[in-house]
């Protein structure tokens, strides 16, 4: 059975140094004025909602970039919901050919 994660769910996410300048960078591009302001906690893991981290790291990410963060992606349990019905309910609603 698939579970999901909704895209407002909170993720932690350890920053690598290219992912901290990459960060940085931005920040002082749009001085200051940036969805995406983090701070890493005592384990060097830094909060992000899902849909923040991708917009803040998508374009730097790929085969030919290093990595912005650890492979790992911790999240919550009680973040992680069986949204089957609701797919079907989508599913049914918009008439998508599955």
């Amino acid at each position: 059975m698939l579970k999901g994660i909704d895209i407002n769910s909170n993720i932690k996410v350890k920053l690598t140094k290219f992912g901290r300048d990459t960060y940085n960078e931005i920040y002082a591009q749009t001085m200051g004025e940036y969805p995406g302001n983090f701070q890493e906690d005592a384990d060097g893991y830094s909060t992000w909602q899902i849909w923040s981290l991708m917009w803040t790291f998508g374009k730097y990410m790929g085969p030919s970039y290093p990595n912005c963060f650890d492979s790992i992606i911790m999240i919550d349990e009680n973040e992680i919901n069986d949204y089957t019905p609701q797919i079907i309910n989508n599913i049914e609603r918009n008439n998508y050919n599955v």
